[in-house]
């Protein structure tokens, strides 16, 4: 944080092959900051029924990391903000600069379905304001798909979750097709001229009830 004190939190940002605007250094530390908060065990994003994803500390109270991230960003602040982030039990030592994650417009996640069939594998997919996320499910996990939904959501911010896995804005969507039976099935055209086919077995899980039917408003107005 002795960079962040000299003043030097642009500099940091663009040696990691970043853009070094106030917006995407703000961007940088707010996701710097929740994910060294979730490592530690302070804090989890969560979603309610109703509500968008929120970031909140172990107690459940809503927790403000864009303000925190301000005040690392600011020489008069930094050290203070390291104060704060060391009383939430983050080991400041053990933390280590790593790429920034790419400046992607994701939005917020509004619904998701676990355990959907695709070229032979299984996803986690989950419905985000401007695309959707798929999630690799591993043969040898042990959790249910709802448990899977929630720790996908809770362990990261968007802006991270994005960068680990698979993500299809729906800018890139030339057209989808959603069929509604026993499941939803999916047929994604993307405009690159390559497909994706998704399919909702019996055994999966909807993060919300309506999921289903989220997904298919939403993905019938691609293209």
């Amino acid at each position: 944080m002795d960079i962040c004190a000299a003043g030097e939190a642009r500099k940091l940002v663009k040696a990691t092959g970043s853009e070094g605007s106030a917006e995407h250094v703000n961007v940088w530390f707010t996701s710097l900051v929740s994910d060294a908060l979730v490592r530690a065990g302070a804090a989890s994003w969560r979603m309610a029924w109703a509500e968008h994803a929120q970031f909140c500390t172990s107690d459940g109270r809503p927790f403000d990391a864009q303000s925190l991230a301000d005040e690392l960003t600011e020489p008069t602040t930094a050290r203070n903000a390291a104060a704060r982030l060391a009383s939430f039990g983050v080991d400041l030592a053990a933390e280590r600069v790593q790429p920034a994650v790419p400046a992607v417009n994701a939005g917020e996640v509004i619904a998701g379905i676990s355990d959907m069939k695709s070229a032979g594998a299984s996803y986690d997919v989950l419905l985000l304001e401007n695309g959707l996320v798929l999630a690799e499910v591993a043969n040898s996990t042990g959790k249910n798909g709802f448990s899977r939904l929630d720790e996908l959501v809770r362990s990261s911010s968007v802006a991270a979750m994005v960068a680990r896995h698979r993500f299809v804005p729906f800018d890139a969507i030339a057209s989808a097709k959603v069929r509604d039976g026993f499941g939803i099935t999916v047929k994604v055209a993307l405009r690159d001229g390559t497909e994706l086919r998704l399919k909702e077995p019996r055994s999966a899980y909807r993060w919300q009830e309506d999921s289903g039917e989220v997904f298919k408003k939403r993905l019938e107005r691609c293209g």
